[in-house]
């Protein structure tokens, strides 16, 4: 297609060597790996591209699922595409654990276990542990988690908390504070979630989540004095190139900027305000949302979701601008498709993101789902929009939550890690 003949899908999952933050350390970074590759505990080698592909696809429609019929609530812990390798404790104990920008407490399942769900890797033991710390109930962090009942133990001293997600999964557990190691760096008096109780859609690959959310608990909210922010290059997912992500002081924020918009009914979401989206001349509306944000940033989620009405229109305008055969989807899952042949031209889509016009190139609005076929990769939403990471392959991403601001810089994501 005009140098982006085969659109590639930027479903990119995380294995990284990941650790949590203590109020002193400087910038970080550690690798992401795609959920799909070699590396991932994920991996399926029995399954081609495109069945990893349409894996990934209804993954982000249940996720969305839950986005709507639950919005005050953090997304399902199944759907998310990227994963960390961190380690814990004194001395340190590596695990795999979800990274998810949808929520904000990090926990890992801990020893003795009232119900655990099955996971790959040992339980975390904090008896073992001579970092390990439990939080007083008294303590003001208490209370500082939102979709949780939190307060005082049977005896009165530490902080107990019941953590719920939008699919009906639960962590319960104990609230504490370890050191956690991400990329050589330790990171000491992390506040995080000893789970002794979980129950719901975790992956047994997984034994945990670091939540990293705009939540007052989340990873980056504790950096602290290099600055509570990250930045990530998605590669597309053809690329054996692997992903990067940078916290704090080492965190790269550049380009055009969008302001995070606050939402009451839940702050660990990343929402922006999406004023339009343009094909050449013409320009389609989104609708606002009275003063707050109207799309969620998520590199949780594959494909976009916009309302019926937008995506209708949008479609329509691709249409006037694309001289390529039409066909139909192979896996019924989109509605616009082509056959492509050779080089193909594509039209760029503007997004105008308030105070932020990016452009989006054919690999972030068109996904090859079977030889020669590709489709938008948008599908329509009910309640809540959702800018997923096949739209930000390509990008520089940078989130900021000291600035409220998200920024996006177009960068060659094989060259950038």
């Amino acid at each position: 297609m005009g140098g982006s003949s085969r659109v590639q899908n930027a479903v990119v999952v995380v294995t990284a060597v990941l650790v949590v933050l203590g109020m002193n350390v400087d910038g970080f970074s550690t690798e992401l790996i795609p959920r799909h590759s070699p590396a991932s505990p994920f991996y399926n080698p029995s399954r081609s591209h495109y069945e990893h592909l349409q894996d990934a696809i209804q993954r982000s429609r249940k996720r969305v699922k839950h986005f709507e019929n639950k919005l005050e609530a953090p997304l399902s812990p199944a759907g998310i595409e990227y994963l960390m390798r961190i380690s814990i404790g004194t001395p340190p104990v590596e695990f795999v654990a979800v990274a998810d920008t949808g929520s904000d407490l990090t926990w890992t399942q801990c020893l003795p276990c009232t119900q655990c769900y099955k996971q790959n890797f040992p339980i975390y033991d904090p008896r073992r542990s001579s970092s390990y710390k439990t939080i007083s109930c008294k303590a003001d962090v208490c209370f500082d988690l939102q979709t949780i009942s939190s307060g005082c133990d049977r005896n009165n001293s530490t902080c107990e908390y019941l953590y719920g997600y939008a699919d009906s999964s639960k962590t319960q557990g104990t609230l504490s504070t370890e050191s956690i190691t991400i990329g050589g760096t330790v990171i000491r008096n992390n506040i995080f979630g000893c789970s002794h109780l979980s129950t719901g859609t975790f992956p047994s690959t997984a034994s945990g989540i670091i939540g990293l959310g705009a939540g007052k608990l989340s990873l980056v909210s504790q950096l602290g004095e290099s600055g509570r922010k990250f930045s990530y290059c998605l590669a597309p997912y053809s690329s054996k190139s692997t992903t990067r992500i940078s916290f704090g002081s080492d965190a790269l924020l550049s380009g055009v900027s969008t302001p995070i918009q606050s939402d009451p009914a839940f702050d660990a979401f990343y929402f922006l305000s999406l004023e339009s989206l343009s094909v050449g001349s013409n320009t389609i509306p989104l609708p606002s949302s009275n003063g707050g944000g109207n799309i969620v940033i998520d590199s949780g989620t594959t494909v976009t979701f916009l309302p019926q009405e937008t995506l209708l229109r949008l479609v329509s305008a691709l249409e006037e601008a694309i001289r390529v055969p039409k066909t139909t989807d192979p896996t019924s899952t989109f509605s616009l498709c082509y056959r492509v042949e050779g080089e193909s031209e594509f039209p760029n889509v503007t997004a105008d993101f308030k105070g932020a016009r990016v452009v989006l190139r054919p690999v972030n609005t068109f996904v090859e789902v079977a030889d020669g076929v590709v489709c938008l990769a948008v599908l329509p939403t009910q309640r809540v929009s959702v800018f997923g990471n096949i739209a930000q392959t390509n990008f520089l991403v940078g989130y900021d939550l000291d600035a409220r601001a998200v920024t996006f810089k177009p960068t060659d994501c094989t060259k950038a890690n």
